[in-house]
């Protein structure tokens, strides 16, 4: 996924054959790695990784396409966080703990699902010009 993006950019158009080769090298060990790499500097991805160097992550990290993957990534796991934060107070709640049933019905808004919304039906009765005068 984060090569076909930067392929796509205008950016890697620009590029020389090396430097192109270089980039998508980068790209394949930094999604491959993704689990464990979206919260490195580029001196710990040059040691984690062992490939590249400081400059070369710090250039790769700046790129449009790189912040836009690790922004998705970063949002799809705090969704997978959040999703395992809720598992555990269920089985907390499931357990008698009081507080995790509450903090769940805070967090599912069970709470807050009374219906407070009433409608009002107004009517206009148009009476006529005879009847308004009597």
């Amino acid at each position: 996924m984060l090569k076909e993006m930067i392929k796509n950019s205008d950016n890697y158009q620009k590029l020389s054959m090396q430097e192109k080769e270089i980039v998508m090298r980068l790209a394949e060990q930094f999604e491959e790695h993704s689990e464990s790499t979206l919260h490195l500097t580029p001196l710990e991805l040059t040691e984690a990784l062992q490939i590249g160097n400081k400059n070369l992550w710090q250039r790769f990290l700046n790129l449009e396409p790189t912040k836009q993957f690790i922004k998705a990534q970063m949002a799809f796991n705090a969704q997978v966080a959040q999703r395992k934060a809720f598992q555990s107070l269920e089985r907390e709640a499931t357990e008698g703990n009081v507080n995790a049933a509450k903090q769940i019905n805070e967090l599912s808004g069970i709470l807050n699902n009374i219906d407070s919304n009433k409608i009002i039906v107004l009517h206009r009765i148009d009476r006529g010009e005879s009847n308004a005068k009597a």
